[in-house]
């Protein structure tokens, strides 16, 4: 699809360009147009702000004409946050536009000048002066609002820049090393599907049992288990034999990883890092109302001696991609998300849920928050 729109913006600059001038149905055609030089039709142009970090930089774009012409061309530019929505539809996305604080544009008038094609440039001032939001993409369409001498170019009249936090900064994480948090999923709903995903991070594995999450002997996601390795993934459901992971689900020290059970009401799936470790067979729902946690099971000392953030309960089955797509971050209000542990929130001793079902999580014992770098 986007091949044949540029097909056909490069076929309607041809023919411009050619300076035919005929006549279609008694209108003169233009010889001539406007149009954006670093225009991609509807593909962006990505500008990253790297760990939320406070920065101030510009890109660049230029108006310009087909072919010059013997006297100056005036030609407007502005931001127009309704072309996001056009965008969303065209692309299938969701972003939001980018809030007024975040940019300045240099200029909104341009001269391109006689004799030349290209007018002068205007810049896109990023100006980020306070914690950029965490994972969060925001969309800027700068656009030719205005050409009185020539028409524009449609396909090409807007630049599109996709702005968002590319990570690579420290954030809050909490630290699970003597500690378990306790959910409080009271009247939540019985799972006939489900995932449930987290980002862990072990200084060692040198305990029986390190546990992600969940509920003992009934639906648990945990490291090591008696007669496999300690730091081996290992589900347990319900009714069915322990599902060991092999040597494909054994995690590292001193490295994040993200850890992840997917059960689409016929096959539990465990993941390590977005890749398929092990799969078997389950049927049924499971009741997650009451004795759910993060980092324990049966006993205290069942904990994970390192760091915990992005746990997750869904409702429904995640594939692969949205898996480690979004394995650092989430927006709260996606549909099947059930609880949303970000494990960010940097003071007092609970895990808030982000999604707004009010199933937060509260530590058994003062949480330790970390500055943690997750990649």
């Amino acid at each position: 699809m986007k091949r044949i729109r540029f097909f056909f913006f490069f076929l309607s600059v041809l023919i411009i360009a050619g300076g035919c001038n005929k006549i279609t149905d008694g209108v003169d055609e233009p010889d001539n147009a406007v149009y954006i030089n670093e225009s991609l039709a509807y593909r962006p142009i990505n500008f990253t702000v790297r760990g939320g970090s406070v920065i101030q930089d510009s890109l660049s774009l230029t108006p310009r004409l087909v072919k010059a012409e013997n006297k100056n061309v005036e030609v407007a530019v502005a931001v127009d946050n309704s072309l996001v929505v056009k965008y969303n539809q065209v692309n299938g996305t969701d972003y939001d536009y980018l809030p007024q604080k975040y940019y300045s544009l240099s200029t909104s008038n341009v001269t391109i000048p006689a004799n030349n094609i290209f007018g002068g440039s205007v810049y896109v001032r990023f100006r980020i002066s306070d914690p950029f939001p965490r994972g969060k993409k925001y969309l800027l369409p700068v656009t030719i609002s205005h050409s009185a001498d020539f028409p524009v170019v449609n396909s090409s009249k807007t630049a599109f820049y996709l702005v968002s936090d590319g990570g690579g900064g420290a954030r809050p994480v909490a630290t699970m090393t003597n500690n378990a948090l306790a959910v409080n999923f009271t009247n939540a709903p019985a799972l006939t599907q489900f995932t449930i995903e987290a980002m862990v991070f072990a200084n060692k594995f040198d305990r029986l049992i390190s546990t992600v999450m969940g509920i003992e002997g009934s639906l648990l996601l945990r490291i090591g288990d008696a007669g496999i390795p300690s730091n081996q993934m290992q589900m347990v459901m319900s009714g069915y034999p322990n599902l060991n992971t092999g040597t494909g689900g054994e995690l590292s020290t001193g490295k994040w990883h993200h850890v992840a059970a997917v059960y689409d009401g016929a096959t539990i799936s465990v993941y390590l890092d977005g890749e398929l470790v092990k799969t078997g067979n389950a049927t049924g729902s499971f009741n997650i109302n009451r004795n759910f946690y993060l980092g324990y099971s049966y006993s205290k000392d069942r904990y994970i001696d390192g760091m915990m953030c992005e746990a997750r309960v869904w409702s429904i089955p995640r594939t692969p991609q949205e898996l480690i797509g979004s394995k650092d971050y989430v927006d709260a209000k996606t549909p099947g998300l059930l609880a949303y542990w970000a494990l960010d929130d940097n003071t007092g001793n609970m895990a808030k849920d982000k999604t707004g079902n009010g199933y937060d999580a509260t530590a058994t014992d003062p949480i330790v928050w970390t500055q943690s770098v997750i990649n």
